[in-house]
């Protein structure tokens, strides 16, 4: 009799603890669905926007002409520091190409390069990194502008029609500079120049 209740009492506690488990558990996947849940929420849609500060925001010069085609192509595309920045500063360029309408709209198809659109860009002096940033190889001060990534022989062109009628070849062009001051590489205490620190590649390395 003794041993038939302690034998219920063991089947009790066991079966206990497994609903006890299997609650917690449940819990723990509910709690984590959730905060997946609210992790896609968050993450809203990114725009491709470039704000540049008041001081040291780079001006982007450049040329979009129609051809005897009627297709585009960029040219003559150099950048300049601010006038007021007074020390030397590295340039990196981003080109964005997009199909675009006359009121801005832009397809979800983005442009392919030497299917949609050929480009030659000036190697002597611009590096094209792994990071898709092409580089200026020098420094240039406030009020100077870089050699020109895409000369008036060397350029963007489109090749064919859009996707979708009423669209045009853009590129849009996204410019960052940084201070070139300091180590050229990474000096005897072990610092890194500012440029190598925040692009992770230093220009000077690829003269």
């Amino acid at each position: 009799m003794t041993k038939a209740k302690h034998y219920r009492k063991s089947r009790i506690s066991l079966r206990f603890r497994i609903i006890i488990a299997m609650a917690v558990l449940l819990m723990i996947a509910a709690s984590s669905s959730m905060l997946f849940a609210k992790y896609i929420h968050s993450s809203g849609e990114v725009e491709n926007r470039f704000t540049p500060s008041t001081y040291d925001s780079p001006i982007v010069t450049d040329n979009m002409t129609k051809d005897v085609t009627g297709y585009y192509y960029k040219h003559d595309l150099s950048v300049t520091p601010a006038a007021g920045t007074d020390y030397p500063v590295y340039v990196r360029i981003a080109l964005i190409p997009t199909w675009k309408d006359s009121s801005g709209n832009i397809l979800g198809q983005q442009p392919v390069r030497d299917k949609d659109y050929s480009f030659t860009y000036n190697g002597t002096d611009w590096l094209l990194y792994t990071d898709g940033y092409y580089y200026c190889k020098t420094p240039v001060t406030g009020g100077n502008a870089t050699p020109e990534l895409i000369t008036h022989y060397r350029f963007l062109k489109q090749l064919r029609d859009a996707p979708k009628s009423g669209y045009d070849l853009h590129v849009e062009v996204v410019a960052e500079t940084i201070q070139a001051v300091g180590a050229k590489y990474i000096d005897v205490h072990n610092r890194k120049a500012a440029v190598l620190d925040a692009w992770g590649v230093n220009p000077l390395t690829y003269n």
